[in-house]
């Protein structure tokens, strides 16, 4: 069962001008239902996707290990920035009001572990950066989450949302983007019992899973094509509502998103 998670697609426009090299790091994956052969450095190498419908690299950056990396505030500002587009590290450090040193440290710690990746090098004010992006699935099953200690739900879930509010604010911000590709919205407070909470969580869980393989499958048929990219957030989240006038203690403001 998917957790309340922000399930996100992410796909880029073309290169940026000046770019002098573009998708490093970036290796193919293969289809939802069967194991591909894609190519990694000149060799073949098979990508199976497993019974949880992940393959090994988007397990890799889910569960507890997707936990650990949003638990650190600064690393959860740098993925839920990198998730809405390629930005280097200078722009990160003067967009969250870090030190660029700070900056780099943790962006290296999340590229070692897969979490981000350089997406393209640009020439920009007369030296070339690396822009990087969000490669994280970055969701937890119901069986991870319930073992979470409660400070560690918390700052995973409200990275979540945070990811979901940053999407949404850079989207009615542009103003551009309403009718090209339609977007969808569907907001419903529901009364539940115990058996609607599973239902609605299974068809939840059901949808995340088909669209990490429409991503999977995308981003293939994009990499050995020639058809512009449509970059496209999609996010999923259900959670329970707090009791009329139960606005919790005054310390959960502190990290609310």
């Amino acid at each position: 069962m998917l957790t309340p998670i922000d399930a996100q697609i992410y796909r880029r426009a073309a290169p940026t001008t000046g770019a002098v090299g573009a998708r490093a790091d970036h290796v193919r994956e293969g289809r939802a239902s069967d194991a591909r052969q894609t190519s990694k450095g000149g060799e073949m190498a098979a990508v199976k996707v497993g019974c949880d419908g992940l393959t090994e690299a988007e397990r890799a950056t889910s569960g507890r290990a997707f936990v650990e990396a949003v638990s650190n505030p600064v690393r959860s500002r740098l993925l839920a920035l990198l998730g809405t587009r390629p930005m280097s590290a200078a722009d990160l450090a003067a967009r969250i009001g870090e030190p660029a040193a700070k900056v780099r440290y943790h962006l290296r710690w999340l590229r070692e572990r897969g979490f981000i990746r350089v997406r393209e090098l640009a020439r920009r004010r007369g030296v070339t950066e690396q822009l990087l992006e969000e490669s994280a699935v970055g969701f937890v099953e119901g069986d991870v989450y319930a073992d979470l200690a409660p400070r560690h739900r918390t700052v995973f879930v409200n990275h979540s949302i945070r990811a979901i509010m940053i999407d949404a604010t850079s989207f009615v911000r542009a103003g551009r983007t309403y009718d090209d590709h339609f977007p969808g919205a569907l907001r419903l407070r529901l009364r539940l019992d115990e058996r609607g909470w599973r239902e609605m969580a299974d068809v939840m869980d059901a949808t995340g899973k088909r669209l990490i393989a429409i991503r999977r499958a995308a981003a293939e048929r994009l990499d050995t094509g020639s058809e512009p990219e449509i970059d496209a957030s999609a996010a999923l989240l259900y959670l329970e509502q707090p009791a009329p006038g139960d606005d919790g203690p005054p310390e959960a403001m502190d990290s609310t998103p």
